[in-house]
């Protein structure tokens, strides 16, 4: 009899509990994309796994943009050069390894941060941004094409590499979108595309600075200012409705894409081909299993269900140049299309040692 009370006692304090958030746990709901993005060890302040017990979300999103590349010529699949034509004769730009072509020889101007140079070196060898610790990365490859890259360089600069392509002194510029498009919409004489194959992307975050609410620091980061006893110190308590408003579907505006203030809403990036597959996967394993059930069928074997490895892979890139072309375009000339967007990667720092190695020894002098 008692251990029956007791049990039943359990079970009440289960289903008072259950679906309740711990008190002041204020963890955002974010796409799989961006958790990865904003989830770092509490104690380190490292990037984590998603499963580490130690990690937690130190950010919100609040804008994305992308390196990009803007060109002189007509615009991409216009003119009288064919669907993947500049309207010269020539085949507009569609990829990392188009920026090799000898006509672009000392023409192409650069921005002066390093990543996006060696996501254009990563780019020609057809490997990501930011390359996982798996990925085979050849350091002479790569050193190679970081080289071939700086011959076809006019110049590695922050601000004259939008300058050098409006002046007509470059053919070509690598650079951040925050920079590039408003240079596009002011001028009709330049086209901006989006490798096809993939493209390096940034962020800006919401965060609280661990000295939020300290009078000594400033108190910044959100803080109550005339704060007088530690209960009332620290972040304002309406800083996670401020970052669930920020995320909502009517901030998103899809129509100014890039444009919007210096970068998109995070709501306008897909996720990665991987984990759009391994959504379908899942899909196709419910329905197979509910179909299975349906015809009470206690066989395990008859389940059908495909290994994760021979279909979680994402197509490879197309090798016809019209389909890269479109893939290429801008969609409204203001946001890269999905294909391209599931194929990028967020500028992160090197996976392991190896290719930290890898990176400075391609990028050296």
């Amino acid at each position: 009899m008692e251990k029956r009370r007791e049990k039943e006692k359990k079970s009440k304090l289960t289903k008072k509990n259950f679906g309740k958030k711990k008190k002041n746990s204020h963890q955002l709901d974010l796409p799989l994309r961006w958790r990865s993005l904003c989830f770092r060890d509490a104690s380190t302040g490292r990037r984590a796994a998603l499963d580490d017990p130690n990690g937690a979300i130190f950010a919100a999103p609040f804008r994305w943009g992308c390196t990009l590349v803007a060109f002189r010529g007509g615009r991409l699949g216009s003119g009288g050069g064919g669907e993947s034509g500049n309207g010269n004769g020539e085949e507009a730009l569609c990829d990392w390894s188009d920026l090799l072509s000898p006509s672009l020889r000392g023409r192409i101007a650069f921005s002066d941060s390093p990543r996006d140079l060696l996501t254009a070196a990563l780019g020609c060898l057809g490997l990501p941004p930011s390359p996982g610790p798996g990925t085979e990365v050849d350091p002479r490859a790569l050193r190679g094409a970081v080289l071939a890259l700086r011959g076809q360089a006019l110049a590695f600069d922050g601000r004259d590499h939008v300058r050098a392509l409006a002046a007509g002194d470059a053919l070509a510029a690598v650079g951040s979108s925050a920079d590039l498009l408003p240079l596009a919409l002011r001028s009709g004489a330049v086209s901006v595309m989006s490798p096809a194959s993939g493209t390096a992307l940034w962020a800006d975050l919401w965060c609280v600075p661990a000295f939020a609410g300290n009078s000594g620091r400033g108190g910044g980061g959100g803080a109550r200012s005339g704060a007088s006893s530690p209960s009332s110190s620290g972040p304002s308590p309406l800083l996670p409705a401020w970052f669930e408003l920020a995320l909502t579907d009517s901030r998103a505006e899809p129509g100014r894409g890039l444009r919007g203030g210096g970068g998109a809403s995070p709501l306008l990036l897909p996720p990665t081909l991987e984990e759009e597959m391994a959504v379908r996967e899942e899909e196709e394993r419910k329905k197979r299993w509910w179909q299975v059930w349906k015809r009470r069928s206690r066989s395990s074997s008859g389940l059908g269900f495909s290994s994760p490895s021979s279909h979680s892979r994402p197509p490879p890139v197309s090798s016809n140049r019209a389909e890269r072309s479109r893939a290429a375009l801008l969609v409204g000339g203001s946001l890269p299309s999905r294909e391209v967007l599931s194929r990028s990667d967020f500028c992160v720092p090197a996976a392991d040692e190896r290719l930290e190695r890898a990176f400075r020894e391609a990028l050296r002098p």
